[in-house]
């Protein structure tokens, strides 16, 4: 009996995975059928729908497909008015993403409804559409795997009558003005304008968690309340699902500030996730300098807080702020800070040293060489760093060195002297 339930079972498995697309790219412009379906929501308060597939040509933006001359589109395919209280959505074929290890959508979208109250998003059901969830959040960020995702994530008729789309985040927004009696018919209701796009915008979002789903359903749903529904609607087209690259983790960054043995100086080393690939330092004078390693002077008196924000290759960006302020007291040369260095503290867990006599450089401007003198007669090792984080040079040194820099063109360059018992950071300018 076990062994027949277990090939009933099977049987079944392999017919609705046969009934499942599983051929990919997959490519669904919606010019020769409408391809996927369309339905009422079980918790819509009246049962009316007024998705349509054809060709649009409403009254203020939506006048034509994404591409070709036919698309979905909530509202009709003409004039400016979709229905009252309506939670309704349009469903696709069966997905099965066995094979599928990150599958990523992509598809053109138009919207042109209620701000902040309707609107409609994208979600997934794994149990034949028994249970959905949401396709991503609101405000992620344009990368590699994310183009023009939800714009808003409270739209009030989403989930009113509630169990539609709980989150209520999606896309939402107009081009009009909006304002008190915009809709003629509802005198006295105020209506909210803007936050549309005004044209077709292309999304893409990665499919997180259903790679290698055997029987993933995905569907657009859209719902608007009983005023200010004279608008053009929300439309969708070309539909295309491929596989794509594993989201990548987002990039992070942190940095400590210590002062530095020469005056008025200090020195801050930012620790930066393997994926990023550029900073921008915020010096919160009114100011800002790009690079992962870059220094700043400060030229007036001050309380200032220090951010560096940092990019992936992939467009993810992500800020971090010490709030424990460095300062310039004033305009004099005793100013308790005048320089900042961004440094590549490439020797893990080493203490920076602070002690003024520990090393002597002269003369400083140098113009073909310089010598560096130490009070120990342990091996160390002299790093030269450029403005913009690039090692120059590197060399070992044991007490009195002169190092040749006859090669390296005029600029500030940050020196780090590297021994078993920490790291000093210096300045060093060079003058052609």
């Amino acid at each position: 009996m076990k062994k027949l339930l277990a090939l009933l079972s099977f049987i079944c498995t392999a017919q609705v995975n046969a009934q499942c697309v599983n051929t990919f790219p997959y490519v669904e412009d919606f010019e020769t059928s409408p391809a996927w379906t369309t339905s009422i929501s079980p918790t819509a308060s009246l049962a009316v729908n007024d998705w349509a597939w054809g060709t649009p040509n409403h009254t203020y933006d939506i006048k034509s497909a994404g591409s070709g001359t036919n698309c979905w589109c909530v509202g009709g395919l003409t004039g400016a008015f979709y229905n009252y209280w309506e939670q309704v959505y349009v469903v696709s074929p069966c997905f099965d993403f066995t094979n599928l290890p990150n599958p990523n959508i992509q598809f053109k979208l138009f919207y042109n409804c209620e701000y902040l109250h309707d609107g409609g998003n994208l979600q997934s059901s794994l149990d034949g559409g028994t249970t959905w969830q949401d396709v991503g959040t609101s405000y992620e960020q344009n990368n590699c795997c994310t183009q023009n995702w939800y714009n808003y994530n409270h739209i009030t008729y989403l989930n009113l009558p509630a169990g539609f789309v709980p989150s209520k985040q999606g896309w939402c927004g107009n081009t009009q003005a909006g304002g008190l009696n915009w809709d003629s018919t509802h005198i006295g209701f105020t209506c909210v304008g803007g936050g549309g796009p005004g044209q077709w915008v292309t999304a893409k979002h990665n499919l997180d968690n259903l790679g290698g789903q055997a029987n993933v359903l995905l569907r657009f749903t859209f719902a608007g309340g009983h005023v200010c529904n004279n608008f053009d609607g929300f439309a969708f087209d070309s539909v295309s699902i491929s596989n794509g690259i594993a989201t990548p983790p987002k990039p992070t960054v942190t940095y400590t500030l210590v002062q530095d043995a020469a005056p008025h100086t200090w020195d801050a080393y930012p620790t930066y996730s393997s994926n990023v690939i550029n900073a921008k330092w915020y010096w919160d004078d009114g100011t800002s300098t790009a690079g992962l390693y870059t220094n700043h002077t400060y030229t007036t008196a001050g309380k200032y807080n220090i951010c560096v924000t940092a990019y992936s290759a992939c467009g993810d960006s992500v800020q971090y702020c010490m709030y424990d302020s460095v300062y310039r007291l004033s305009n004099s040369t005793q100013s308790n800070m005048v320089y900042i260095n961004i440094l590549n503290n490439q020797t893990t867990g080493i203490q920076n040293i602070s002690t003024k006599n520990e090393i002597s450089i002269y003369p400083n401007p140098a113009q073909t060489n310089f010598t560096i003198e130490t009070n120990t007669n342990q091996k160390q090792t002299l790093q030269l760093f450029d403005v913009n984080g690039k090692l120059i040079l590197t060399q070992s040194i044991t007490n009195t060195t002169t190092i040749d820099i006859s090669n390296l063109n005029s600029g500030v360059y940050n020196l780090s002297l590297i021994s078993n018992i920490g790291v000093i950071n210096k300045r060093l300018v060079i003058v052609k």
